[in-house]
């Protein structure tokens, strides 16, 4: 007769599952105890400081450049203002802020001799001395070196054009005077109609004259306020 076993228990025999091993978990230091942190602090602020020093020298040399720009503008301005201001001087005087009416008394002869009002020995008087210092003031002029004074100095562009285009259009202006003051010299000698046509015809020339003049004194004008050395005549009283 066969023995029967011990029934085994439904579902078989269960493996008791083992806990989590026990391990060691350092404490993190605070940052500020941190070696790493204070080195990477320390590099930060090397690297910053490097940086700041680099700045104020490059700074302090930019301010040096400029301010030596600056005296070498300021000089070239007064030397070019102290070659043409001794060749304006006598053909008229400088109008607020920065006009310059140039020979005034041949302006009032041709409008009085245009408008039948004026005499023949008037004009002559007034057209003969200016065709003799715009001829004169125009070849001084044109002698100045404008562009040596201001030229491959490191200087705005602006301020290169402006100083010779200024002596250019002045010396143009002044050709122009010349003609105007030989036109009105010719009207002096002619009576009636022609008189009055030639007359009128220098006017023309002399108001042509007036407004390429005034463009050329107005980048000397420009040059001026660029160096900082421009000093505004303004109407007495």
């Amino acid at each position: 007769m066969a023995i029967k076993g011990k029934s085994r228990p439904k579902g078989g025999s269960r493996a008791i599952t083992r806990g989590p091993k026990p391990t060691y978990v350092p404490v993190r230091k605070p940052i500020l105890a941190r070696r790493s942190f204070w080195v990477g602090t320390g590099a930060a602020a090397m690297v910053l400081l490097v940086a700041g020093l680099w700045y104020g020298v490059a700074r302090e040399r930019a301010q040096a450049r400029e301010a030596e720009l600056a005296r070498r503008l300021r000089n070239a301005a007064l030397e070019l203002q102290g070659r043409i201001e001794p060749v304006l001087a006598p053909l008229g005087t400088p109008v607020p802020p920065s006009g310059f009416d140039a020979f005034p008394d041949l302006r009032t002869a041709l409008a009085d001799a245009v408008d039948g009002k004026g005499d023949p020995s008037g004009l002559a008087d007034a057209a003969t001395p200016v065709a003799e210092r715009a001829a004169k003031a125009a070849d001084e002029l044109e002698a100045v070196d404008a562009t040596g004074i201001v030229g491959n100095k490191g200087f705005d562009m602006a301020v290169v054009l402006n100083a010779v285009n200024a002596r250019a259009r002045m010396v143009q202006g002044l050709r122009l005077y010349h003609q105007a003051a030989l036109l009105a010299a010719d009207a002096a000698e002619q009576d009636g109609d022609l008189a009055t046509e030639l007359a009128t015809r220098a006017k023309e020339v002399f108001d042509l004259a007036g407004r390429v003049f005034a463009d050329g004194y107005h980048d000397y004008v420009e040059v001026q306020l660029a160096a900082d050395v421009f000093q505004p005549v303004f109407p007495s009283g």
